[in-house]
């Protein structure tokens, strides 16, 4: 009973959380981007 309320609320802010996973992943790239060019010296 409890396990369907959880998955009912999470079914709610599903998009929310989808933006969210791929502003983070985009966050990710672009700060391992930013790492390797001052890495090579290139910034």
């Amino acid at each position: 009973m409890t396990l369907k309320k959880i998955e009912r609320s999470l079914d709610r802010c599903n998009h929310l959380m989808e933006l969210l996973r791929t502003c983070l992943g985009v966050m990710t790239l672009l700060l391992q981007v930013v790492i390797l060019l001052k890495l090579f010296g290139v910034i």
